[in-house]
Formats: structure tokens, C-alpha cells, sequence
């Protein structure tokens, strides 16, 4: 994690970044078709709950494979 206040979005700054390499190619997998196979998330008919908020996540290595599996 590092700090930068270079302006990226008009609604206000967000100073902390973090790089990262993308994983493989872009895709996109709609939430709920994975919701059920996430551990952390304890009540799967609230699921959004779960992902709200400004910070970040942190995710096992574990429930990413179970994200980004086919």
C-alpha cells in the first residue's frame, strides 16, 4: 500500500492505493452466481451486506480460486 494524493475521481480524494497485476484476462462473473460457495459471508440472502463499505477486502487464496474458477 502506498499513498499518492494525484486527483482520479471529481468526488473526493482517495489517497491510498495499492498495486496489483491483473489476473489473467478481464472477466466478469455476475456476484450471485458465486455467493454460495463464499465463506465469509455467513447470510446468503443479505450477500450485499457483505461486500459494501469503502475499505478493502481481504480474501483468501482459497475463496479468489472459488471466485475466478469456471
Amino acid at each position: 500500500m502506498y499513498e499518492d494524493e494525484t486527483e482520479l475521481w471529481p468526488d473526493k480524494l482517495y489517497p491510498y492505493r495499492v498495486r496489483i497485476k491483473p489476473y489473467r484476462k478481464y472477466f466478469e462473473r455476475p456476484a450471485r452466481s458465486v455467493i454460495d460457495k463464499l465463506d465469509f459471508i455467513k447470510n446468503k440472502q443479505n450477500w450485499g451486506i457483505y461486500l459494501m463499505g469503502v475499505e478493502m477486502k481481504q480474501l483468501s487464496k482459497e475463496q479468489f480460486i472459488k471466485i475466478v474458477e469456471d
